[in-house]
């Protein structure tokens, strides 16, 4: 179940701040750093995990404990925050260099986690389409893992709404 909660914005210690940016600027900040995932990947190899699943899970996890990373506009335009993220991933086809994305939805519990993100990989394997699962909640996130190609950063922005279509990616985030 997505839960939320308001934002009071006349108490909040950011009131003037995110006025500012969200009224009077019109500016997007990107921010990539390198992260070395080693002892996670070991990690996987050692207890026989797959990388992909298991990365998702650290990003959610840290995702979920960063209030900022979780703030969304509800339909009347009040900001609010989520009190959890779920992962929207993608699943890529490497017969037709196609993907489809998925959702699972997050607990704490590793294993449980994992169980279920891996059921539903393996139903994305099989199903085509852009959306392998029905019911997606409201409070995803988009997460997805280039593993054959290197890059440093890759943004984009839909200014108003504005198509994006990008030759050398889709739009995905970690």
């Amino acid at each position: 179940m997505c839960r939320y909660k308001k934002i009071d914005l006349e108490n909040w210690c950011r009131k003037e701040h995110y006025l500012y940016y969200t009224n009077s600027l019109n500016v997007e900040v990107n921010m990539t750093a390198n992260i070395d995932v080693s002892e996670l990947l070991s990690f996987c190899h050692t207890n026989g995990y797959k990388f992909y699943p298991t990365l998702i899970y650290c990003v959610t996890k840290v995702l979920n404990r960063i209030e900022n990373f979780k703030m969304f506009k509800d339909k009347n335009g009040d900001l609010c925050v989520w009190d959890s993220l779920v992962p929207n991933y993608t699943i890529f086809h490497e017969e037709d260099h196609t993907f489809s994305d998925c959702w699972t939805d997050f607990t704490d519990d590793f294993g449980s986690f994992y169980k279920n993100i891996t059921s539903d990989m393996e139903l994305g394997k099989t199903k085509r389409g852009i959306k392998v699962k029905s019911g997606q909640p409201a409070n995803f996130y988009c997460v997805s893992c280039t593993p054959w190609t290197t890059f440093t950063a890759v943004s984009s922005r839909m200014v108003n709404g504005g198509c994006c279509l990008l030759s050398n990616h889709h739009c995905w985030k970690i």
